[in-house]
């Protein structure tokens, strides 16, 4: 989750569903999952998008990253949805929220995962898998465990059984990082640049049409 930030954008390339296997009497889940891949048209509209976006420099672009900089353009600005005065807190995967507080106030900034800094603001997008699944990941180290053994980027509830009989594409926009200190705060923000991806993908199928 070190490379994520709120905001963000997955672009899903594959699908993983993260809880489809068999529990060994030692405890240890084995993933019987099998990746679900968007169709030839998706995947020629996501080499598109990429193909639009300069990468940003100094990122790793080998991991196909790209700013949204460039669709923001095309678009108006986010007057509606500025970005949160929420700050953007990543805890340590063991730290968890206190139960009796509703937001993060109380909680210790010393436990805060370290994280390189952005020159920049503005939400990136990033191309990879996301697990799905039909529960909410709300813990760091169950989160931590399912990324490293599926190579995930974030979670989300629908897309596994979506793409058994539709044409979709799963696009997640960040809002939180799957962990304890859940909140609601940057949900519009990052639904507003998932639906700016998802309007620039739509013109790219329309035309292949």
């Amino acid at each position: 989750m070190a490379d994520l930030y709120l905001g963000d954008v997955v672009v899903g390339t594959r699908v993983m569903q993260y809880d489809l296997g068999k529990r060994h009497t030692a405890g240890q889940f084995q993933s019987t999952a099998v990746a679900k891949i968007p169709s030839l048209r998706l995947r020629s509209a996501i080499t598109d998008l990429q193909a639009s976006h300069r990468l940003q420099p100094g990122v790793n672009n080998g991991a196909a990253i790209s700013s949204l900089r460039m669709v923001r353009i095309l678009h108006e600005r986010l007057q509606n949805h500025p970005r949160p005065t929420q700050p953007d807190h990543l805890f340590q995967a063991a730290y968890e929220h206190p139960a009796d507080s509703p937001d993060c106030h109380d909680c210790d900034l010393g436990k805060l995962q370290m994280r390189g800094k952005r020159d920049i603001q503005d939400p990136i997008i990033h191309y990879g898998v996301i697990a799905s699944g039909n529960s909410v990941i709300k813990d760091g180290k169950t989160r931590d465990d399912i990324a490293r053994h599926l190579s995930a980027m974030c979670f989300e509830m629908e897309s596994a059984g979506m793409m058994d009989n539709l044409e979709c594409l799963p696009i997640r926009g960040i809002c939180d990082y799957s962990d304890s200190h859940k909140n609601k705060g940057w949900q519009d923000y990052a639904a507003r640049d998932r639906g700016r991806i998802c309007e620039r993908i739509g013109r790219e199928t329309s035309c292949m049409a």
